[in-house]
């Protein structure tokens, strides 16, 4: 009786572990982030130039992947959540250098210091100025749209 019982256990503690191998490989299929990572290549049409390149987007995938399952995790008070998109490859500053007009520098030691403005001469006021040359905007038409968007927004708020 006693062989019966220790062939019966261990059968019993092989069937268990082989039902719960099959239930953790369904649940998480192996690579399946890696399976996304390329069917977003796919979909979006997204090619690199070598795997070194690959690797380093798919990093920055799998970190941008993390961040939409804790939020979408913690959104029970939200009315969106959020997903993967052919962006989902790009760093933060490689997402605002592309698609916006914030410019990201560098922080070296020396950032951190302020910079002193110093006038050269207060007496000798220009009529007009070309910010574009200075380098103060990036397009000329930067400021009217900034214009025509505030006044946009002052007449919605009264109602015209």
């Amino acid at each position: 009786m006693a062989l019966w019982l220790e062939r019966q256990t261990k059968l019993y503690i092989l069937t268990a572990s082989l039902c719960a191998g099959a239930w953790i490989s369904a649940a998480v299929p192996p690579n399946s982030t890696l399976a996304e990572f390329e069917q977003g290549m796919a979909r979006h049409g997204q090619n690199y130039e070598d795997n070194l390149e690959k690797a380093k987007r798919y990093r920055i995938f799998l970190r941008t992947l993390r961040f939409i399952e804790a939020f979408n995790y913690n959104a029970a008070n939200r009315s969106y959540k959020v997903g993967l998109n052919q962006l989902s490859d790009l760093t933060t500053e490689e997402f605002l250098a592309r698609y916006t007009w914030f410019r990201v520098t560098s922080r070296s030691s020396n950032s951190s210091r302020g910079t002193t403005f110093k006038s050269q001469s207060l007496t000798q006021v220009p009529d007009s100025m070309k910010w574009v040359d200075q380098g103060v905007v990036h397009c000329e038409d930067l400021i009217f749209r900034q214009i025509s968007g505030i006044s946009n927004i002052k007449l919605e708020l009264s109602g015209l």
